[in-house]
């Protein structure tokens, strides 16, 4: 009877913490989530976020990302024009294939690293110098890198999907990384420290 009644609790137990509402501290992103999942009170769930493929939260002053690791099947998550530092729980979300996070405050792009998937990645004007977390994500086509203090380009030398790369407004002087860059359709370099772009002449 004893085993019995503890698998009983054990059971109802595993369900209410399935069905326990999820934290979301910042109330911008709440926000963002609520308009997405057309849900404008109530608790929100894990299984909620899991619904959702899209989200779109620009300009909702988000400084705190803690939540949005549930929605694990997002493919495109626009985060710009906010006042992010922390990436951390983006790098659970590894079906994204589209993230624009232009115009915040971050530095540390690790957590991008666990993105396989990523396909467009936007970081302009951010305060981003280190870009080798980005070196992983080989199936990047299009990155923006434009306004941030970036010196060094070595760590895009593999990614050989690269079709459209913007590094207007960086510190960049050398572009001979970018020399294997074969399928490289666009690149926009303007305002930087580039004044020698004959190692690229073969992608001509």
């Amino acid at each position: 009877m004893r085993v019995r009644l503890l698998a009983i609790l054990l059971v109802f137990g595993v369900v209410a913490w399935a069905g326990t509402p999820l934290n979301l501290p910042d109330p911008g992103l709440e926000a963002a989530i609520r308009q997405a999942l057309a849900k404008p009170e109530g608790p929100i769930f894990a299984e909620d976020l899991a619904t959702l493929t899209v989200l779109y939260a620009t300009g909702y002053g988000i400084e705190d990302l803690t939540g949005i690791e549930y929605a694990t099947n997002l493919r495109i998550l626009d985060l710009s024009q906010n006042k992010l530092t922390n990436l951390e729980p983006l790098s659970k979300l590894t079906s994204l294939e589209e993230l624009r996070l232009m115009g915040n405050e971050m530095r540390d792009l690790s957590p991008l690293a666990e993105l396989p998937r990523l396909q467009v990645l936007s970081l302009s004007f951010n305060h981003v110098e280190d870009i080798s977390p980005l070196a992983s994500l080989v199936e990047l086509r299009e990155l923006d890198l434009a306004g941030n203090p970036v010196r060094n380009v070595a760590p895009l030398a593999n990614l050989k999907k690269l079709e459209i790369l913007v590094l207007s407004q960086t510190e960049v002087s050398d572009v001979r990384p970018l020399s294997g860059l074969t399928n490289l359709r666009v690149l926009m370099i303007d305002q930087s420290n580039v004044f020698d772009l004959s190692p690229l002449a073969n992608l001509e």
